[in-house]
């Protein structure tokens, strides 16, 4: 037998060997370009949220609950309103994005059922964002208008109200935590509770006016149990306003009355920050 020649390989030309390379540098340009597009489609999308163009929240539920309850049965001095409102300010810009801000007033007869006076979600500022994948101005404009703007007119309004025979507080903190903290969408959000009050309970199933007693002895009555609410993983601020006359009551008993109460509740204590004025 005689064995076949092989055909000797062809060499690419200097040509084909350029188009391959040119080829492969356009696929290769494409690959980044895609990968950049998507890295933009993410950082975008991250950025700007689809979000509730009522509530401002996002499209998925709010990321956490802020309920701010104001006692509005007293009036508070001129330096006390300036410094609780400042106060109210820091908790706004502490609030993360994508977290709802419910504000509820502690009036002299609590509605039933209650209804915040605001509910909004903050949506974000425009601040650090980035001109490739948002719009800072805007972003801002609507985090301003939609959102700060009601927030600061409401919290001012609320903060200026007047007298009341009662001072529900108890009743007022039940009644939010069935309505906000209850609810089974919101159960597994982090919580925080803010409350603006000189914390004297005053209405007729409980009144702190009628002798001190300990939180031992409020937990052995009929309203103990009447009162007791559901604060599991809430983290609770007290904004105590202190009073004229009031020192015999407002004292450090006062204050460990009602960290044992909101613990006993399943609460923690965050931090209790004095007003004066």
């Amino acid at each position: 037998m005689v064995a076949r020649r092989r055909r000797p390989r062809r060499r690419r030309s200097a040509s084909e060997a350029g188009g391959l390379w040119k080829a492969g540098l356009i696929a290769a340009a494409a690959c980044a370009l895609f990968a950049g597009g998507a890295w933009l489609y993410v950082e975008a999308a991250s950025a700007n949220p689809k979000i509730d163009p009522v509530t401002l929240c996002p499209s998925g539920g709010p990321a956490g609950v802020a309920a701010v309850l104001i006692d509005t049965t007293d009036t508070l001095s001129p330096v006390q309103r300036l410094d609780v409102l400042n106060k109210l300010r820091g908790l706004r810009e502490e609030l993360p994005r994508g977290w709802l801000v419910a504000i509820y007033p502690v009036r002299q007869t609590p509605e039933q059922p209650p209804r915040a006076s605001l509910s909004l979600c903050n949506p974000g500022r425009g601040e650090g964002l980035s001109q490739l994948t948002s719009n800072p101005a805007l972003v801002e404009k609507r985090w301003r208008e939609a959102f700060d703007t009601p927030l600061q007119d409401l919290l001012g309004s609320l903060v200026a109200a007047g007298q009341g025979d009662a001072s529900p507080i108890m009743e007022t903190v039940q009644s939010v935590a069935v309505a906000e903290f209850g609810d089974p969408d919101k159960k597994p959000l982090p919580k925080r509770l803010v409350l603006v009050s000189d914390m004297l309970q005053h209405s007729r199933s409980f009144s702190q006016y009628n002798g001190t007693k300990t939180f031992g002895d409020f937990a052995k009555t009929d309203a103990y149990r009447a009162l007791k609410s559901d604060l599991r993983g809430v983290e609770v601020e007290i904004l105590y306003v202190s009073r004229a006359n009031q020192e015999r009551r407002q004292n450090a008993d006062h204050i460990a009355f009602w960290t044992d109460f909101f613990t006993d509740d399943g609460a923690s204590i965050e931090r209790i920050v004095r007003i004066f004025g």
